[in-house]
């Protein structure tokens, strides 16, 4: 899966704590698979208001399967998912920051609808591909130079 276009990587303001982070991935023009904050973007505010709960709950450090997990299998180790109903928001984790070894940003990506028991693997695939790409790991070194040049 090569990315035709351009890649952001957008943080999403106000919720960087410490060792956490959370960001959105853009493509331009538009990826059919890349739609977690096309999706998130259009959510009633109150389903929004809930999502951004769990994405604070998830930056503090907490856990709570019910709401966001990783996945212990090899494999998926770094895919990561928030949950909101049968709604699934898919991302990566990652750390962009070699000067900061505890940093962990989650990259939110992609959107489906679970049915079922178990989560699309091909999205979990997905991630991981996503995770590896270069235009993709460009972005992340462009947004950690913003970031330490604005000290966010």
């Amino acid at each position: 899966m090569a990315i035709e276009g351009k890649v952001l990587i957008e943080l999403i303001v106000g919720l960087q704590v410490g060792r956490r982070g959370l960001a959105w991935l853009i493509i331009n023009p538009a990826d059919k698979h890349i739609t977690a904050k096309k999706v998130f973007d259009k959510l009633k505010d109150n389903h929004q208001l809930t999502l951004l709960t769990r994405f604070d709950y998830w930056l503090e450090e907490n856990p709570y399967k019910k709401y966001f997990h990783g996945w212990d299998e090899l494999d998926y180790k770094d895919c990561f998912v928030f949950k909101l109903n049968k709604q699934r928001f898919f991302g990566f984790l990652c750390n962009p920051n070699a000067a900061n070894p505890e940093f962990r940003l989650c990259v939110l990506a992609s959107h489906s609808t679970k049915e079922g028991w178990e989560a699309d693997k091909s999205e979990k695939d997905r991630m991981n591909k996503l995770k590896d790409d270069q235009k993709v790991k460009e972005a992340l070194k462009n947004l950690i130079k913003i970031v330490l040049v604005k000290g966010e």
